[in-house]
């Protein structure tokens, strides 16, 4: 199961940053920006992906961190452990 949201998440987050990409594509060939147009265009892009990148990341490592602190339930032959 946590494999499976690891792989979601991180496709996701790769098809959002492709989906990006495509309309900056589209908006600077459909507008033929100048180039200070075009450095804005690319430039919030950027952010957009970088900060949709980073969040994956931050979210994923503190769940990782609070996951490992919390003691297992079962024993490794999946008998439950006594309280």
């Amino acid at each position: 199961m946590q494999n499976i949201r690891t792989w979601v998440g991180g496709l996701v987050v790769v098809f959002g940053d492709l989906a990006i990409i495509a309309v900056c594509i589209f908006v600077l060939r459909s507008t033929h920006a100048n180039s200070s147009t075009a450095a804005v265009i690319l430039s919030s892009a950027f952010t957009a992906i970088v900060s949709m990148s980073s969040a994956y990341f931050g979210i994923r490592a503190a769940s990782n961190v609070a996951q490992s602190a919390i003691p297992p339930k079962h024993n490794p032959d999946g008998t439950e452990k006594p309280e």
